[in-house]
């Protein structure tokens, strides 16, 4: 499908929500946004019903015409807009909540 070739931002509506993920509406053909793509505030956690209607940027994750599957991302689209957002040798004050690894074992030290 051309719509996943492209690195394009649509915007889109959406038209229901589930327990995995929201349908919207992109280009006049229903898509799958996972909750995991879409940061909500808690107002919106609480209650997602609110949410049908809304309107959402997103970017296509994955189109594939022979599963009729489509696949999109709110958060990709805000990633994008913040790396934007820096520049070379630029400094960021940020306060971090938590490090961990996801790719050593945790280690118990005495």
């Amino acid at each position: 499908a051309a719509i996943a070739q492209e690195d394009a931002t649509y915007r889109s509506t959406v038209l229901r929500v589930g327990p995995a993920g929201a349908t919207v509406e992109l280009e006049s053909m229903p898509a799958f946004l996972p909750w995991s793509h879409w940061r909500l505030t808690p107002e919106e956690r609480a209650d997602k019903s609110k949410l049908i209607g809304s309107a959402l940027d997103v970017k296509v994750l994955e189109a594939n015409a022979a599963n009729d599957r489509l696949v999109v991302s709110n958060r990709r689209v805000k990633v994008e807009n913040r790396l934007g957002q820096l520049a070379p040798g630029q400094v960021r004050h940020r306060r971090s909540l938590r490090l961990e690894s996801t790719f050593l074992p945790k280690v118990c030290l005495p």
